[in-house]
């Protein structure tokens, strides 16, 4: 989303668009289903916890894969 977001809010949206798109093909996106919003909820809590939150944003931006990896690798990512 945030990329897209950006790509709408540049000089020229269509071209800007259409070079995400060429770059983005060669990413698998993953989807957030229940089993990720199952990891990320403690995950996002704990992070909280320690006063070192992440939004919700940034756990859409994040991927099962690094979700199922420590808080710390989220947040060092993410940050």
């Amino acid at each position: 989303m945030e990329l897209f977001y950006g790509a709408m809010k540049s000089r020229n949206p269509d071209a800007s668009w259409r070079r995400q798109q060429s770059f983005l093909k060669v990413f698998v996106s993953f989807s957030f289903d229940d089993i990720a919003a199952l990891i990320a909820g403690p995950i996002r809590d704990q992070l909280a916890n320690l006063g070192t939150p992440i939004g919700f944003n940034d756990l859409l931006m994040s991927n099962k894969r690094a979700l199922v990896s420590t808080s710390h690798f989220i947040f060092v990512n993410l940050s």
